[in-house]
């Protein structure tokens, strides 16, 4: 059992260890690239719709969800 357990061992460590003693190494054609600054292109259009609803609608959190229009006040003169 023991045998079998130090093989095991014996096989992942012979296998990680190449792996993992050359993962920080920077390979020589990345190390040599010059340093370039990044370039941004804007592109596309604005678009912007407006519109004005004379209806008044019951609200919540402040004016930010309608929920339902409110009923028309006929007796209010206008208000």
């Amino acid at each position: 059992m023991k045998n079998l357990f130090f093989k095991k061992l014996c096989c992942t460590v012979l296998i990680c260890a190449p792996v993992l003693t050359n993962a920080q190494a920077q390979p020589a054609a990345a190390a040599a690239k010059p340093a370039t600054t990044p370039t941004v292109t804007i592109y596309g259009f604005v678009r912007n719709d407006m519109n004005f609803d004379s209806r008044q609608n019951v609200v919540v959190r402040e004016g930010q969800l309608d929920l339902y229009p409110k009923d028309i006040d006929t007796l209010g003169m206008g208000e």
